[in-house]
């Protein structure tokens, strides 16, 4: 859940029956549901009086068969009202899971993303959507810059249930710089790696640990 003092206004993000529940927040009465066609697992920051989130990219049928949803890993911004002001969907390029909860320095949004899939599952990702990278983005959800440390898009490793090197947690801004950790490897050499970027996502350094399945 998100508090947002200057509107009074409690905003959940779910997985069932709505994408957002917006709330009083001083009785906890439910404002308003707002239904985006898909449905979030992480959570939504505010800038400038907008709520941002992002929504999930299963592989379930009612994101990937024809005709694909453009709103399953998409970005949107919402008014106090629970209108969509900005979006940022497969129609316009982006296809992507927001696995990660949306930060800001309060100027620019930071995005860390997961399986881009358009379609089947097929593990073909050879059209960059922007999946599991770090991307940022401008309150309009123009991407600015975007940092994916190896394959673009998401890397098959060889073994069930490890499939994608996704971001995990959030994409921390110090001020100077972003912290990204990886939860999965993006080469063969099996390592996960928590990186120091730029605030304009270039590398300026890293620290690889050992990765085993299931841990």
């Amino acid at each position: 859940m998100l508090y947002h003092p200057e509107s009074e206004t409690v905003y959940w993000n779910v997985v069932n029956d709505a994408t957002v529940l917006m709330f009083e927040a001083d009785t906890f009465a439910l404002k308003r549901r707002v239904n985006l066609r898909a449905t979030s697992d992480s959570s939504g920051t505010t800038l400038d009086g907008l709520y941002y989130l992002g929504t999930i990219n299963s592989p379930d049928p009612v994101c990937q068969k024809d005709p694909v949803n453009p709103n399953c890993g998409a970005l949107f911004a919402l008014d106090q009202e629970g209108t969509v002001v900005h979006r940022l969907t497969t129609d316009e390029g982006f296809r992507a899971w927001i696995g990660t909860g949306v930060t800001t320095d309060g100027e620019f949004l930071y995005w860390g993303t997961a399986a881009q899939t358009v379609g089947e599952k097929t593990g073909d990702e050879t059209e960059y959507l922007y999946g599991c990278s770090v991307v940022k983005t401008d309150r309009d959800l123009n991407v600015l810059a975007a940092f994916d440390p190896g394959d673009p898009a998401c890397y098959k490793l060889p073994f069930e249930g490890a499939n994608m090197d996704s971001l995990s947690g959030e994409v921390v801004p110090d001020g100077t710089g972003l912290w990204a950790q990886y939860v999965r490897p993006n080469d063969e050499s099996m390592k996960t790696v928590l990186y120091r970027l730029d605030l304009g996502l270039r590398e300026r350094c890293q620290v690889a640990f050992d990765f085993e399945p299931q841990t």
